[in-house]
């Protein structure tokens, strides 16, 4: 008996002990309940777009259940907020006058119990000052003017460019503007008088909220081609003869434009300084040979007495095609001249006297220095030189 009670006592001991437990297990919960944090949704994302002295966030919110959405940047000293009223949708703000740097943006949404969220972070740059005085524009290699036209020719293309901008002046000095786009590496003109300056239009990155402009750059000179051997004088006292060799200096694409890979025998240019003409063939110092279509040289020619010039060529041709050529005048182009074959690399004639029904270039040019070009078309000849007599006023 005693010993059934002293089980039932041990019994009840546990079972008070276990409830006492329970209790204070009961305690620690209530505890934890009341002081639980219960956090607002969060923004679903964002992103940032910069600018100039500024940034706009933008967040996309999918809960119905954000009131505020608070952003907070250099380290939560500074915030604004986004009203948002409980819906869904896209939401932005713009933050203007801030300093130009790299910032981590923290943006905390509240509900309308006073809930926060856990911060949603993204990061962003805002341009300015420092980063637009760093800007380089897109270079001018060089400006060539022709007999035909003026061309500038662009460098590389800078990081975050989108085009360029050329400002210039027309023949009668009206000043333009003109966009260049990044993929023209030469620009042409026909109707000129000068080019001003150029500036590059930037924008830093794709979602970014201003275009930025390098500072405007002075052009280069204008290269032209100049005489060689001249000046050669067109005048009503005489004919005026230039040798085919003495064609401007200026080098490829300015004096002439040569296409042959052929390794030129002579030496008539280099020796007078011009290497940037070593590659047309002046043959044994003499004759300009090895000629295909398409190639061109240039002489300037200063006329004293102002009125209507004919032109006559020198040449040897052995094609039985004949030897075809054209005249420009200031970059108008003549009728193309088909010379008969007179099967020679070297019986020297004049075209025009040894075949006077051939219709002979004729050009009208004022007093002043004038550009001739002459263009080589199909056929084969060997060319030694021009004539220029003044036919009339």
């Amino acid at each position: 008996m005693k010993k059934f009670i002293k089980q039932i006592a041990f019994a009840g001991s546990v079972l008070c002990m276990f409830l006492s437990s329970c209790s204070k297990m009961n305690d620690l919960h209530d505890e934890y309940l009341e002081g639980e944090i219960i956090y607002a949704a969060k923004v679903d994302s964002a992103s940032v777009y910069p600018g100039m002295k500024r940034a706009a966030l933008n967040t996309l919110i999918h809960s119905q259940r954000i009131e505020t959405v608070r952003i907070y940047w250099n380290d939560y000293s500074d915030s604004t907020d986004i009203v948002i009223n409980n819906q869904v949708g896209e939401f932005s703000k713009l933050l203007e006058n801030i300093e130009e740097k790299d910032y981590i943006f923290y943006l905390v949404s509240l509900d309308k119990f006073g809930n926060r969220s856990l911060p949603f972070e993204v990061s962003g740059s805002v341009y300015g000052d420092r980063f637009k005085n760093g800007l380089t524009g897109r270079a001018i290699l060089s400006i060539n003017a022709t007999d035909e036209n003026l061309t500038v020719n662009w460098g590389g293309t800078p990081d975050n460019a989108i085009y360029s901008e050329l400002v210039y002046k027309d023949g009668e000095g009206n000043r333009h503007t003109l966009r260049i786009p990044l993929s023209e590496t030469s620009t042409s003109f026909t109707d000129w008088s000068s080019i001003d300056s150029s500036r590059t239009v930037f924008l830093p990155g794709a979602n970014a909220l201003d275009t930025l402009y390098s500072e405007w750059r002075i052009a280069p000179p204008v290269r032209e081609s100049t005489p060689f051997n001249g000046p050669h004088i067109l005048s009503a006292a005489a004919p005026c003869e230039i040798q085919a060799r003495d064609f401007d200096y200026g080098g490829e694409g300015l004096a002439f434009h040569e296409t042959s890979n052929r390794t030129p025998n002579s030496s008539y240019r280099t020796e007078a300084g011009d290497e940037l003409s070593k590659t047309v063939d002046v043959y044994e110092n003499s004759y300009i040979a090895y000629i295909n279509p398409g190639e061109w040289l240039v002489y300037t020619v200063d006329v004293q007495d102002a009125g209507l010039y004919a032109a006559d060529v020198r040449l040897t041709v052995n094609s039985s095609s004949g030897g075809a050529f054209y005249f420009s005048a200031d970059g108008i182009p003549g009728e193309m001249v088909v010379v008969p074959n007179n099967g020679s690399w070297d019986a020297w004639l004049w075209a025009f006297e040894r075949y006077p029904d051939l219709i002979q270039p004729t050009f009208r040019l004022s007093a002043g220095k004038h550009k001739i070009r002459f263009t080589i078309g199909p056929g084969g000849y060997n060319l030694m030189g021009f004539k220029f007599t003044r036919i009339s006023d």
